[in-house]
């Protein structure tokens, strides 16, 4: 199967942790609270990593029973703030809905100690595989991270860059990096607290986010 480019851009909102792990805690302990053939809405319960705050799931063809999602394919989320504020955007995913609802089930019966379905969907090494670029806001100190893939992730801030392969560019001398990426593609700044190259330019990001649009 192709690798899929998978673009996250974040909207300088506020700080951000886009980690796989921050991530699948948030969908382990998220309620749906809205749903339609084309996106679906959950929000953090108290146990979540950002109580209160919510993912926007879009895609196509999407069905549900009363147990949950019962087939189409997903390709992006919004992730909002409890007042529908715009935080990140992933686009470019081609995601089966069910295998993704299996694999949340899985890491939250295994009280998140089983992150192995969710990895064989974000982190694929073999089948649909994701080369993340990742833009972070400029003077925020997000966590952006990529996978096995060759991926670009971009500081503007004093962030924390969580590199599989490919090649990582920040602005700030407080870049903290966590960089077990020299199999593929370059690193710029491998270590802690590192100067790297000035960041020239970077993907668009986006200000909109498509909450209007299904409230």
């Amino acid at each position: 199967m192709p690798t899929n480019e998978v673009l996250i851009t974040t909207a300088a909102l506020g700080a951000v942790n886009l980690s796989f792990d921050e991530l699948y805690a948030a969908f382990a302990n998220s309620k749906e609270q809205e749903a339609a053939s084309t996106y679906f809405l959950v929000v953090e319960g108290a146990s979540g990593p950002s109580p209160g705050y919510k993912f926007l799931v879009t895609g196509t063809g999407l069905t549900y029973d009363s147990n949950g999602i019962t087939g189409g394919t997903i390709t992006g989320f919004e992730f909002l703030d409890p007042n529908n504020g715009l935080l990140a955007t992933y686009a470019g995913f081609n995601i089966d809905a069910v295998s993704l609802f299996n694999a949340v089930n899985t890491y939250r019966s295994s009280g998140g100690t089983d992150a192995s379905a969710l990895d064989a969907i974000f982190r694929a090494t073999s089948g649909q595989e994701y080369d993340y670029t990742a833009v972070g806001s400029p003077g925020l100190a997000d966590t952006l991270a990529g996978g096995p893939v060759a991926d670009t992730l971009y500081a503007n801030g004093p962030s924390t860059l969580v590199g599989g392969s490919g090649a990582i560019q920040g602005s700030f001398a407080t870049d903290a990096w966590i960089v077990p990426c020299a199999s593929a593609g370059t690193s710029e700044g491998n270590g802690t607290s590192t100067k790297c190259t000035e960041l020239m330019s970077a993907p668009p990001r986006s200000s909109h986010s498509l909450i209007a649009e299904v409230d």
